[in-house]
C-alpha cells in the first residue's frame, strides 16, 4: 500500500471520528438554543471531565497482558493522579486536565 493512500486513509478515519464525535454536540446545543432551556444531554456535560479521569485511573489499576512492573506503573499513576485530579476539581477544563495528566505522568516517569 502507497503512503499516500495510507495518509489518506488515515484522514478519512479522522475526521470521521470527529465528525462522530462533534455532530450530536452541536445538535444537542442546538436544541437547547432553540429551546431555551437545558436538556439532559446539556446537563452530563459537566460530568464528562471527572468521568474521563475515572475511566483512565481504572484502566490504568487494571491492565491487561503481564504484571512485570505492575508496582512501579501503580507507583506512576498515582503520582500522577494528584496533579490531575487537583487540576480537575480547581479548573473544571477537560482539556486542562487531560495535559495535566499526561505531563505529570511523563515527570513522574522519568523520576521513578
Amino acid at each position: 500500500m502507497s503512503a499516500g493512500l495510507l495518509l489518506l486513509l488515515f484522514l478519512v478515519a479522522g475526521v470521521g471520528i470527529y465528525l462522530m464525535r462533534f455532530l450530536p454536540l452541536l445538535v444537542a446545543l442546538r436544541r437547547r438554543e432553540r429551546t431555551g432551556q437545558e436538556d439532559s444531554t446539556g446537563s452530563l456535560l459537566p460530568l464528562v471531565g471527572p468521568a474521563v479521569v475515572v475511566a483512565l485511573l481504572v484502566t490504568s489499576l487494571f491492565p491487561g497482558g503481564s504484571t512485570t512492573g505492575h508496582s512501579a506503573e501503580l507507583v506512576r499513576n498515582a503520582a500522577a493522579l494528584v496533579p490531575t485530579v487537583l487540576v480537575a476539581l480547581r479548573f473544571g477544563n477537560l482539556g486542562l486536565t487531560v495535559l495535566t495528566g499526561i505531563f505529570a505522568y511523563a515527570l513522574v516517569s522519568l523520576a521513578v
